[in-house]
């Protein structure tokens, strides 16, 4: 058991546990990139994505409280470590090391999300739409990366809420 979170029942909310941790990890992360990297750009979009990782640990941990989990808000904002992001990109001083580290973050999380149809239950609906939405955010993220260490103009995404991954024909970036 995760210390500050008592789950009351097995299943959806141990899994959403897990995906609570990794999060929490995910914006500790995203926080040491911002203290790495140097170009404003590079700060300006890990900003966005500690805003977004931090989005995903409320939304993970108002859906365990619906469920019946208790969970104490102080956690929340701490790491838990379960993965070996933080530890990775802490032992990193250049800002291109950081980079290159963060693609190959993003593409392990990225792997680590279900794909679309893969949830089997009723009661996992709401927890699946919040991985999609999740899964969605860190493709995003991915394209960042890619475009920023190679130069690319790939298309951006569907749902793509960043505005640094715009399409020359929206205008932007």
């Amino acid at each position: 058991m995760i210390e500050g979170i008592e789950p009351t029942r097995a299943g959806s909310s141990g899994e959403a546990s897990a995906w609570l941790d990794a999060e929490r990890d995910a914006a500790w992360t995203a926080k040491l990139v911002i203290l790495r990297v140097e170009r404003l750009d590079d700060i300006d979009h890990f900003g966005e994505c500690l805003r977004e990782h931090e989005r995903h640990v409320q939304d993970l941990a108002d859906w365990m409280r619906a469920e019946g989990t208790r969970i104490d808000p102080g956690v929340l904002r701490e790491p838990s470590f379960a993965t070996q992001e933080p530890h990775l990109i802490g032992a990193l001083a250049d800002g291109t090391a950081v980079l290159a580290a963060m693609e190959a973050i993003e593409t392990a999380r990225l792997a680590r999300y279900p794909r679309r149809g893969e949830a089997t239950c009723a009661a996992r609906c709401e927890l699946a739409r919040l991985l999609a939405q999740h899964r969605m955010d860190a493709q995003v993220r991915l394209v960042w990366l890619w475009r920023r260490l190679r130069g690319s103009r790939r298309p951006a995404l569907p749902g793509n809420r960043h505005a640094t991954l715009a399409t020359p024909l929206s205008g932007r970036g």
